[in-house]
């Protein structure tokens, strides 16, 4: 079954476990009875603010639940609907993920030598800016290394990029021997791509549009479950304010004791001075 169906069906059970008639949950008839002769009531109004707040901090609705409110079923739906949301979106993620760095490697990497070895997401990230990734050595013949001049490659652009950075304007480029060359040829040798990550998409344009889609979607999909943990918390934090703010509304019109403050003013003999102490005890049922 698909995630999202399943997604769906788990809402849906929730819906009509809480909606279901007395007549069809002998449970529901029993708390029925149990209200009529005010002994459930009496169980709801003695419900601490701070319980309800951690109940329904731990599982949204559980404290709304134990107030004796109807509401606790589309905190609790919403809480089922954004989970299985947020395992489908990241397992989709993870597939595109696998995707691209497959498509890469079967097309693009194969003048890469070595066993393969995937990057970081900026390598893949390059790889579908650039055509290729250019030589890293450009004359491997010669003693040193020599870096890629082609700016239209990745490697020659991390090469313009490191000459611009360390060669001040009206340098010569051809003096090797100067601090600045070093310090320019230094970087492009910690930026550049080596051989064993390669990359040259040829004359299969289409595959790296492909590959960029891949990439894109895969994006949409990690972003959307990252989305999910975000309404996840945010509906842990809205049903715990809710079920402490009903709680003590509930407590104020039944008078229960709510929050108190007390404080207390004493001297200290050591620093002459005054210390003042601030206690807030909060019910808790």
């Amino acid at each position: 079954m698909r995630p999202r169906r399943a997604c769906w069906l788990v809402v849906l059970a929730v819906a009509l476990v809480a909606g279901a008639p007395r007549e069809a949950v002998p449970q529901a008839r029993a708390q029925a009875d149990r209200f009529a002769a005010g002994e459930a009531r009496d169980t709801v109004s003695r419900v601490g603010a701070g319980r309800a707040f951690l109940f329904s901090a731990l599982v949204p609705g559980a404290g709304q639940r134990m107030l004796g409110q109807s509401r606790w079923v589309p905190y609790l739906a919403l809480e089922a609907w954004a989970w299985l949301t947020y395992f489908d979106r990241a397992r989709e993620g993870r597939a595109l993920e696998r995707g691209y760095r497959d498509l890469a490697w079967s097309v693009a990497r194969l003048v890469s030598s070595g066993p393969r070895r995937d990057g970081p997401f900026e390598y893949y990230e390059a790889m579908g800016k650039y055509v290729a990734s250019g030589a890293y050595d450009a004359e491997p013949q010669r003693a040193g290394l020599q870096p890629e001049e082609d700016p239209a490659t990745f490697n020659g652009s991390i090469w313009q990029l490191a000459r611009s950075i360390y060669l001040p304007a009206g340098a010569d480029p051809e003096d090797t021997e100067s601090l600045e060359y070093w310090q320019a040829l230094n970087y492009y040798a910690q930026h550049a791509t080596p051989p064993p990550f390669a990359w040259a998409w040829g004359g299969s344009p289409l595959a790296q549009q492909r590959f960029r889609e891949l990439i894109r979607e895969s994006d949409e999909a990690l972003r959307g479950a990252t989305t999910m943990l975000g309404l996840i918390l945010a509906n842990h934090m809205v049903s715990a304010v809710d079920a402490f703010i009903t709680a003590r509304t509930r407590a104020a019109r039944d008078g229960t004791p709510g929050i108190q403050i007390e404080s207390g003013l004493r001297p200290d003999a050591d620093m002459l001075l005054f210390t003042m102490s601030i206690r807030v005890p909060v019910p808790w049922r």
